[in-house]
Parts: structure tokens; C-alpha cells; sequence
């Protein structure tokens, strides 16, 4: 299921938390790949939690990484709720694809198709705050280190040859298509 961003070796799927035997083995690449800079606390309870994710395979099948989250409704001031999109955990293989440039892109192309208009999550340190900020995300709690990003990208165009993302006209999505 190459998507034309990817190198020829690298695929991307979707996770269904019904699948209990992916779910195990891609807890195992967390503690594998993680632990250094997560612990085994917060790996656990983002396993909990998870509603979908994408998962990366290259080629020879083997998980080089993967992206978790949950999907929240939060009630606003005036009584009606908006989608939210939170990322429980990104936890990539180092590798020259940038694997983690493109997990970002992924989920937001993935909240522009479900009209989920707010991504939120936690980076583990500093390093990844400014990370995260060059990916469009604001910190919104320092202590927390939780970041706030609100989805306003129209058009996508992704090439291969370059590897590179281009992001057309930004234009916020309705509001009022998100709220439910």
C-alpha cells in the first residue's frame, strides 16, 4: 500500500486496536525502540488507550515505526463538542526516510479526510517541543510540555522523486463540519 511518498521499501497501514496480536508486537517495538527516552509506565497506558494508529513496515516486513492516538470529542463553551485527535505515542526507527516528518504528515491527512479539526500530544523533552513546532504545533503547557495543533492545511500534494511534502492554500477546515 505504498502512498507515493515512500521510498519503494517503505509501507504504511492503518491499526485496528481489534487487532490484539499486532497491538502486542507493536507494544514490543515500543519498549524495544522507546525506552530510552519512555517509560514502560506511559507505553503501557498508551496501549490502553489507542483507537487507531498507522503503523510502517520497510521491506522485509518489519516494523520500523508507528504513530498511536485517540480520538476525543471535548465540549466547548456553548454546549456542543468538537473532534480532537490526541497522539498517545510516535516512536519511529532512526533511519535516512525521516520517518517522523512523515508520521506527522499522515496524521494530519488523516484529520483533513475525518474533518478533525485539533491535534494535541506530549512531547517526551525540549528537543521534540521545537520538533513539534516546526511541524505547526504551539505549546500551550510548558510544565507538560503538551502542544496544540489546529489543522488548516486544504491541499496536499506529495511527490516521491523528491520525498518532499508541499502543502497547498491554507484555509481552516469548517468548524461547524466538526462539531457533533
Amino acid at each position: 500500500m505504498n502512498n507515493n511518498i515512500y521510498p519503494n521499501d517503505i509501507n504504511k497501514f492503518l491499526i485496528h486496536p481489534s487487532n490484539r496480536k499486532l497491538i502486542v508486537s507493536l507494544r514490543q517495538t515500543a519498549y524495544d525502540t522507546c525506552r530510552t527516552k519512555i517509560g514502560p509506565q506511559y507505553i503501557r497506558m498508551a496501549f490502553n488507550k489507542i483507537k487507531r494508529g498507522y503503523y510502517y513496515t520497510n521491506d522485509k516486513d518489519e516494523v520500523i515505526g508507528f504513530c498511536i492516538w485517540e480520538e476525543k470529542n471535548n465540549l466547548k463553551k456553548d454546549d456542543t463538542y468538537i473532534k480532537q485527535l490526541h497522539i498517545l505515542l510516535i516512536c519511529a526507527d532512526y533511519n535516512d526516510y525521516k520517518l517522523g516528518r512523515k508520521i506527522l504528515f499522515d496524521v494530519d491527512s488523516y484529520c483533513i479526510d475525518n474533518k478533525i479539526p485539533i491535534i494535541t500530544l506530549e512531547a517526551a523533552n525540549d528537543v521534540l517541543v521545537k520538533y513539534y513546532q516546526n511541524g505547526g504545533f504551539v505549546l500551550i503547557d510548558n510544565d507538560l510540555k503538551e502542544m496544540k495543533k489546529v489543522i488548516k492545511i486544504i491541499k496536499i500534494e506529495r511527490t516521491l522523486k523528491t520525498r518532499k511534502i508541499k502543502r497547498g492554500k491554507l484555509i481552516p477546515i469548517n468548524l461547524e463540519e466538526a462539531i457533533i
